[in-house]
């Protein structure tokens, strides 16, 4: 897969978003879905994904890779030397049956289970593939939400949470920027929050949804960061 596009002006198009400056302090990271489930091509997802899609999955775990984990990296361990809130968000269900989850995620994760008893049970909260992966495991003192739905407003106490820390803005990323971090961002606009994208922090299973997703994102809903511009903001803050 092709470096992440940069996203473009659209001149053409009539909303732009306000152009709003990203304030480290009074900000929280929100990191979403960075779990073994969707990142380990030898998980549960990605036996499924590189069974069915092979190109895609190739150039997806490439990207994983080379550029999401390092960049969420770069962003997380500037947050921590600011001292300034990180939560963490998962999916999963606490039971096998997995019936906390939407009605078409369930159904859905159940077409990706493979055989192996070593891979199944991807998305129960006891499954080893729940976990986040090492680079970005929480520290004590960083929060831990688990959801069971798309977006982490519906299903966690992530707004509650927030507004209790005084939080006005989040930096948010993670995957999928089209599925879970799109609709978390959107919902953290939606609540009041300045909302700030991650671009190169987040990816998509293919380049082109990616480039949609934050394109959509970028004109009615919040501004788009890359991973370098918010670690710069953050020292200059500390």
């Amino acid at each position: 897969m092709d470096p992440q596009p940069d996203v473009s002006d659209d001149a053409g198009y009539p909303v732009r978003f306000p152009d709003v400056q990203f304030s480290p302090s009074g900000s929280a990271l929100v990191i979403i879905d960075m779990q073994r489930y969707f990142l380990d091509p030898t998980g549960p997802l990605g036996v499924y994904f590189r069974h069915h899609f092979s190109t895609l999955a190739e150039d997806f775990y490439r990207t994983i890779r080379e550029s999401l984990i390092p960049n969420l990296m770069q962003v997380l361990e500037a947050y921590r030397a600011a001292r300034h809130p990180v939560v963490h968000v998962t999916t999963g269900a606490q039971g096998d049956g997995r019936r906390e989850l939407l009605p078409y995620m369930r159904s859905r994760f159940a077409e990706e289970r493979d055989p192996s008893p070593s891979v199944n049970g991807g998305l129960v909260c006891s499954s080893k593939w729940h976990e986040i992966v090492p680079e970005l495991s929480p520290q004590p003192g960083e929060i831990v939400l688990n959801k069971v739905t798309r977006s982490a407003f519906t299903s966690t106490g992530l707004d509650s949470v927030l507004r209790n820390m005084g939080v006005e803005q989040l930096l948010v990323g993670g995957v999928a920027s089209d599925a879970c971090v799109h609709i978390s961002a959107l919902d953290a606009s939606d609540h009041g929050y300045w909302t700030f994208l991650l671009e190169d922090a987040t990816a998509a299973f293919d380049a082109r949804t990616h480039r949609l997703a934050v394109e959509s994102f970028q004109r009615l809903w919040g501004v788009v960061l890359t991973s370098r511009e918010a670690t710069a903001a953050l020292r200059r803050a500390v």
